[in-house]
């Protein structure tokens, strides 16, 4: 019984894994780590990051579109954890791909930490 035990336990550690990471809907693609979050809105074109510790680093977001001889897009919401988050307007083409990137920093010109990246193709 235990190995039966600890297989089942191990499926629903998966099950709650893969609930926890939902797919991207059709609207948005969302990222987050533990200090900082940013999401894309399809059909608005709004990209958004907002610090979510007071740690004293700028969380920053970074959108590529997969467009040849364009560079990835990307946000730094600098004014601490609690405050406005930052934003800009991405319009990006049916059919791409585009990547959402989202990670802390200590300074403009600190070395990322705690990046996490999504994935889609826009319909």
């Amino acid at each position: 019984m235990r190995t039966k035990h600890c297989f089942v336990t191990g499926a629903l550690a998966l099950l709650a894994f893969t609930a926890a990471q939902a797919p991207a809907s059709a609207a948005s693609l969302n990222v987050s780590n533990g200090g900082a979050t940013a999401s894309y809105n399809t059909a608005t074109g709004v990209l958004e990051v907002c610090d979510t510790a007071a740690d004293g680093k700028r969380a920053v977001a970074q959108l590529s579109t997969g467009t040849p001889g364009e560079s990835p897009v990307q946000v730094a919401d600098t004014d601490g954890a609690g405050n406005a988050c930052a934003r800009a307007t991405v319009r990006v083409s049916p059919g791409r791909t585009i990547t959402l990137s989202v990670w802390v920093q200590v300074g403009a010109e600190g070395t990322p930490e705690d990046k996490v990246s999504r994935r889609i193709v826009l319909a």
